[in-house]
């Protein structure tokens, strides 16, 4: 029995979100809950406040993300999860 396209876009999709809270671990869940200090965190306010400000266009706050996620030295491996972690609503 063949399925239509809906259906068959449906079942992917659930088949995606399982795999994703198949690979997602507890430690990874807990990533964004994490403490931040506050001399960090009154910096980055700032920063994102500047950011909203400078009604930047797209190509702009791409270079902008690319530079922060150069400088912090993430890997590419280790951004994918982090990707993830921020498409699933963390």
């Amino acid at each position: 029995m063949a399925m239509n396209p809906k259906e068959r876009m449906e079942m992917e999709k659930k088949w995606r979100n399982y795999r994703l809270q198949e690979v997602i671990t507890e430690e990874e869940n807990d990533a964004f809950d994490a403490p931040i200090p506050s001399q960090i965190n009154r910096f980055m306010e700032k920063f994102i406040a500047a950011l909203q400000k400078g009604k930047l266009n797209r190509k702009r706050k791409l270079a902008i993300m690319g530079k922060v996620i150069s400088n912090l030295g993430i890997e590419p491996n280790e951004l994918m999860k982090y990707v993830r972690l921020v498409k699933k609503g963390l």
